[in-house]
């Protein structure tokens, strides 16, 4: 029960956040959070947002390391029949960092069941996966993973 109401909070944090920089409206919004995973230096986290429909479709990407922000890009356009990609690679720490991101989506009509995003890790210098989550369609709702 304690785990439903923390992720209710966080949900309505994210959602507030979301409504007050104007990306969406709080009641359309779909906020799909990743577990953490840990990376080295070396290796580049990504964010992929894959657009199966034909419509553009707006999003928010966060990405938090240890309690920072590494990446808070908001209103970036998935456009039509394209994957939309963020990557953070810290080059300035040492040891492990656990890494986490939170998408933000408000599919209107021509979205909705048409976006997949996931999380990727890979080895910077040669671009070799080391990790692939699987992805989400994003529904209108909180999606179940497929």
């Amino acid at each position: 029960m304690r785990h439903l109401r923390n992720y209710s909070v966080v949900k309505m944090l994210g959602l507030a956040a979301v409504a007050a920089l104007g990306v969406v409206g709080p009641a359309e919004a779909v906020v799909i959070n990743y577990a953490p995973v840990g990376i080295i230096a070396g290796q580049t986290f990504r964010v992929a947002i894959a657009n199966f429909g034909e419509a553009p479709c707006e999003v928010a990407v966060m990405i938090n390391g240890d309690g920072t922000s590494l990446l808070a890009e908001r209103g970036i356009i998935s456009v039509g029949g394209k994957v939309a990609v963020r990557d953070v690679a810290p080059a300035d720490f040492r040891g492990r960092l656990e890494i986490f991101a939170q998408v933000l989506v408000s599919p209107d009509p021509g979205c909705q069941g048409m976006l997949q995003a996931s999380v990727q890790v890979f080895d910077t210098a040669s671009g070799q996966t080391l990790l692939a989550t699987h992805g989400f369609v994003i529904e209108g709702g909180i999606p179940a993973p497929r």
